[in-house]
């Protein structure tokens, strides 16, 4: 690998509309504010416009082998928002209450379901402004590059 070519897909900035520009990347880092999941702006709900955004970036075929780093953002948010607002009122199927983790975990679900099979999906859920976002998606960039990198070595072998 020459170079590493780092493209940001945030759906609340207009900018990322154009992301079939980024078909040589090596890695997508698709932001996600997990707090939307009751935000409804001129009749649709963000958080099910972020999936369908989701679905249509990492399904076009100029994007289907770079590894998927998914920033969950706004946990602290997402957490509070919990008590007052149900998961469980936006989406019937839930039934983890107030539970963070279960909640999240529904939520990331989603997102999964919505994966290629195959494509390589690297979930982190994060509470971070733009300046501390730079130093989560060097480190999330790293760990996504190490695994591919271990994975394309024949005489490594994985723990058990």
């Amino acid at each position: 690998m020459d170079r590493l070519i780092i493209r940001i897909f945030d759906p609340e900035n207009e900018l990322s509309s154009s992301f079939k520009q980024f078909g040589d990347a090596e890695a997508i880092i698709y932001v996600a504010n997990i707090a939307s999941y009751d935000v409804e702006l001129e009749g649709m709900n963000q958080l099910v416009e972020t999936l369908k955004h989701y679905k249509e970036t990492t399904h076009d075929y100029r994007l289907t082998k770079p590894p998927i780093i998914l920033l969950l953002n706004k946990a602290k948010e997402f957490e509070e928002k919990l008590t007052r607002s149900p998961l469980s009122l936006i989406y019937s199927d839930y039934t983890g209450g107030t539970d963070l983790d279960l909640a999240a975990k529904h939520i990331l679900e989603l997102f999964v379901q919505l994966n290629l099979p195959g494509h390589q999906l690297r979930p982190y859920m994060v509470d971070l402004d733009h300046t501390s976002i730079q130093n989560l998606i060097y480190f999330a960039v790293l760990d996504s590059v190490f695994m591919e990198c271990i994975s394309k070595t024949p005489n490594l072998r994985k723990w058990q």
